[in-house]
């Protein structure tokens, strides 16, 4: 298993918006009243990492001070990582590398926690999840995206079905404006 080291225009620039070499947003469009609008393709779909309202109380994080920020930011940052990628770079779980927890304040310290607390184990190069929630894994991610591009093909064969049944116009006679520019 290998894991990424720090790009070299995040040690350099200090971050960015493009520095993790996540893949631009999408483009914002305008339609006709000036709103935005954004298009997001089915794979785009945005995944959160779930916690519980139970665990600002669990022994294994209150063992550890910081230990439940690190752990949920790392997790919101292994899922800001899949979005807008295809489903075939979606990791099998979930890693937070060495230059990440770094980065965080303590983290090296709170980490270590974690690793005690087996709630991360430490690999070469990071840390992977010992203890995440069934909402949280990879397998979750895959499958909601599954099911949303279902969801979304089966909205559009209804809407081609439901074009296919109307009876448009019948013999150019439509109501609306005439050829004076007024209505009939």
């Amino acid at each position: 298993m290998t894991v990424e080291k720090a790009p070299a225009a995040l040690v350099a620039s200090g971050g960015g918006s493009n520095a993790w070499n996540v893949p631009n947003k999408p483009e914002r469009k305008t339609d006709l009243t000036g709103h935005g609008r954004q298009t997001i393709r089915s794979s785009a779909l945005m995944a959160f990492w779930i916690t519980g309202d139970e665990e600002y109380d669990d022994p294994r994080f209150l063992a550890v001070p910081g230990g439940l920020g690190l752990y949920v930011t790392a997790g919101s940052f292994c899922m800001g990582r899949v979005r807008y990628r295809p489903e075939a770079e979606i990791p099998a779980e979930w890693i937070v590398p060495d230059w990440y927890v770094k980065g965080y304040s303590n983290g090296v310290r709170i980490a270590r926690g974690l690793e005690r607390q087996q709630v991360w184990e430490h690999i070469d190069g990071g840390y992977r999840y010992a203890w995440i929630r069934h909402q949280n894994t990879a397998d979750t991610v895959r499958a909601n995206r599954k099911r949303e591009r279902e969801k979304w093909a089966r909205k559009q064969a209804n809407a081609r079905q439901k074009q296919a049944n109307s009876p448009g116009v019948i013999d150019g006679d439509s109501p609306g404006v005439g050829i004076g520019g007024s209505w009939n």
